[in-house]
């Protein structure tokens, strides 16, 4: 069990970075594409544009863009209670803990309705 949460842990880590790679992966590849890039924010524009301009703006929209999904999802979605809850149910423990507790309730909800019954 130590060798696995140790696994486990270091592969939390991996999955933290990572999701920060995606930024500098979006960076590259503005860069990478920056030459055709200006070429089209020029054509719509109407304007020459320069490199040094246009790759901050890039940088700044898809940060922007990135917090305003995860904020969808936050607020809109619930997301992290979603990935908890199917968790949840894939998990054989907490799945017996919840029909416990179905069972308690309905032994309660019997036993109150005997009661007010009398």
């Amino acid at each position: 069990m130590k060798k696995l949460h140790f696994f486990l842990t270091q592969k939390l880590r991996l999955d933290l970075a990572a999701s920060f790679l995606v930024f500098v992966n979006f960076g590259l590849l503005i860069i990478a594409a920056s030459d055709k890039l200006i070429v089209f924010a020029t054509t719509i524009l109407g304007k020459p544009i320069t490199g040094k301009l246009l790759i901050p703006i890039m940088f700044l929209s898809i940060g922007i863009t990135a917090w305003f999904l995860g904020y969808i999802l936050d607020r809109f979605v619930n997301y992290l209670q979603a990935v908890n809850t199917v968790g949840n149910l894939r998990n054989p423990q907490i799945m017996e803990i919840l029909e416990n507790q179905k069972k308690i309730d309905n032994k309660l909800n019997y036993l109150y309705e005997e009661i007010v019954k009398k």
